[in-house]
């Protein structure tokens, strides 16, 4: 078989699989608690018809900006449910628009088939295949257009099209403001200057194209908070808040001997949680290797923005992996691109990737047949069938790796898919039969059943109710308000005939007349409550 026609085999196989990899029991486990926040904002958008202001328990919420829950409640309002699966949905979508937007920018620079391998990278990277596309979080969807404005910067640059450079820059700039807020602009700022950099010109920043794009920018961020303004004036607190997150993750918030330890370990950190294909970077040590990427223009610009850019979390001493998403698919690019370039002329570094990607894909056929031997899963169904068919297919891609002249590297990529619908079928069940937060859920759950047109209120007085203990309630209010179908909003009095939610450290100053003796998942100042005053 021709190495073309065996690639093409391939990947048509890794698109295929990539649905049952990345929807499969996508709903199975319960929400981490910042998928409780974005979940209860969205559900409260529905409830109260809202789409402009967001709110937790009919508060105004300040942290974030809308977007992304309208994706939510469009979700929500489209599967006719306000399952996991309905909150995690537009994740899964944006990831594979993602893989996508990867595929078509960079393909006429680096050719169809390496940017078909960039897309896939990004998509089996560990982090992103076993953590962030398993959680209905913000950051892909934010990394999605942030590095959509990395590349089109470029192209349009290239193109000589300073209109669509500034306008698409600026446009997609807001549009992930409204998503994320303040990195936004930090991301846009530090591009425009790789952009100075890169092209050695000021003057372009200073000519028609570059205002019409601040302006469309200001208009879509000012159209925005005119619109909130009219239900909330309070656009000082708004922006107050907004810089108070994003200074919570800056240099100035901790200039200590944490600080300087960061320093030199946000590298390695940056390896290890986009391992596997990160570890192409030891090819870097190699002259060859750096004077390749030096050649090429597209991978002088995409090292310029990586290194440029992911200083804002570099210099940070509080960085989740899942805020570097965007740097992803820039790095990858860049460490493919050298693999290739280096392996072509070396047979014996060829010859060594080549034993490890062999050597994943028998561990990846082995995988399945090893939950025979693990008792925890025997409760889960068809367990035989499911492991001898993963098992058969991973072996087909052993068999791939002998008999025909697929590429190696493309082989391995399409393993690690097919090792997350074996993830899918073994660890999620497992882990959801095991976790503690399964049965938090559903007495939540039953607590916004039970108590469905009936009163109840999380009761908001200074010295019982914290601000900590309404932002750690998300995760439980989600089940409790999406099962009771209505927003359940703060109150500062006891009113007669009512349920309140009060956590463990006001027990003893609120006065209720029952403890009904159920208890929602709360913070480390203890649980929530359910009281009863009549």
């Amino acid at each position: 078989m021709a190495k073309k026609n065996a690639n093409a085999i391939v990947f048509g196989l890794g698109l295929v699989l990539l649905v049952p990899a990345l929807f499969y029991n996508l709903g199975l486990i319960s929400f981490i608690e910042d998928e409780g926040t974005r979940g209860i904002v969205a559900l409260e958008m529905i409830y109260s018809g809202n789409y402009v202001v967001p709110t937790i328990s009919g508060e105004f919420y300040f942290n974030k900006p809308p977007l992304y829950n309208w994706l939510i409640a469009l979700s929500f309002k489209a599967l006719g449910s306000y399952s996991n699966f309905a909150l995690r949905l537009p994740m899964a979508i944006c990831l594979l628009l993602y893989a996508l937007t990867v595929f078509v920018l960079l393909k006429r620079y680096i050719g169809r088939y390496k940017a078909g391998l960039v897309a896939l990278a990004t998509i089996t990277s560990a982090r992103v295949l076993f953590y962030d596309s398993l959680h209905g979080l913000i950051d892909i969807a934010q990394a999605w257009l942030t590095f959509t404005m990395f590349v089109l910067v470029y192209r349009f640059r290239k193109d000589k099209k300073p209109y669509l450079l500034f306008s698409f820059a600026y446009v997609l700039s807001a549009t992930t403001y409204l998503m994320k807020g303040l990195p936004a602009i930090a991301f846009l700022g530090l591009t425009l200057l790789v952009l100075a950099i890169y092209t050695k010109n000021i003057k372009q920043f200073f000519k028609l194209p570059h205002f019409i794009g601040i302006a469309l920018f200001v208009a879509i961020i000012g159209g925005y908070y005119w619109l909130y303004y009219g239900h909330n004036p309070d656009l000082k607190t708004v922006f107050h808040v907004l810089f108070n997150e994003a200074g919570k993750k800056t240099v100035y918030e901790d200039v200590s001997s944490t600080f300087f330890l960061h320093l030199f370990v946000f590298p390695a950190n940056y390896i290890k949680n986009f391992v596997p294909w990160t570890l192409f970077v030891v090819l870097l040590f190699y002259r060859h290797s750096r004077q390749f990427i030096m050649k090429s223009d597209v991978l002088r610009y995409l090292s310029l923005i990586f290194f440029v850019n992911i200083l804002v979390y570099w210099l940070s001493p509080v960085v989740y992996p899942r805020y570097l998403l965007m740097f992803v698919p820039v790095s990858y690019a860049i460490l493919i691109m050298a693999y290739y370039s280096y392996c072509e002329k070396n047979i014996a570094c060829a010859r060594v990737f080549n034993t490890v990607y062999l050597m994943v894909l028998v561990m990846v056929s082995l995988a399945p047949m090893s939950f025979l031997f693990i008792e925890k899963a025997g409760q889960i169904p068809n367990l035989w069938a499911k492991a001898i068919t993963m098992s058969a297919m991973s072996v087909m891609l052993v068999g791939l790796y002998f008999k025909s002249a697929a590429d190696k590297l493309l082989l391995a990529l399409v393993a690690f898919i097919m090792l997350r619908i074996s993830f899918n079928l073994f660890v999620l069940p497992i882990r959801h039969a095991e976790a503690w937060d399964v049965e938090e859920e559903k007495k939540a759950r039953a607590v916004g059943r039970m108590l469905s047109g009936k009163p109840l209120y999380i009761y908001d007085e200074p010295s019982v109710y914290h601000e900590d203990d309404k932002e750690l309630l998300d995760l439980s209010l989600f089940y409790v308000s999406a099962e009771k179908g209505e927003i359940v909003k703060l109150c500062k009095e006891r009113l007669s005939n009512t349920y309140y939610l009060v956590p463990d450290s006001g027990l003893h100053s609120f006065n209720y007349s029952k403890n009904l003796q159920i208890e929602l998942k709360g913070n480390t100042r203890g649980n929530m409550n359910l009281l009863y005053v009549e």
